[in-house]
């Protein structure tokens, strides 16, 4: 079992501590309303987004910088 306002790391660590694919979600207030299922898959789909985010990110920092060292960096003479 776990909450809806529990961390995806906390879910991940039941799930691998308890050796088990799914967790139950239950409303905080009321631990007999279950309000959804957790699964590995949902665990494994926030990751690839986090890591796909962090990429977009990456490239987006990195693109600027190195038109920014392109600019300083005079370009070798190759007429001759």
């Amino acid at each position: 079992v776990t909450f809806p306002d529990s961390s995806l790391r906390e879910a991940a660590d039941r799930m691998v501590v308890e050796g088990i694919g799914r967790l139950v979600v239950v409303h905080p207030a009321d631990a007999t309303r279950v309000v959804g299922i957790l699964t590995r898959g949902d665990l494994l789909r926030a990751h690839s987004a986090r890591i796909h985010a962090s990429a977009v990110a990456e490239t987006s920092i990195q693109v600027p910088a190195l038109l920014d060292l392109r600019k300083r960096t005079p370009e070798p003479d190759r007429t001759g």
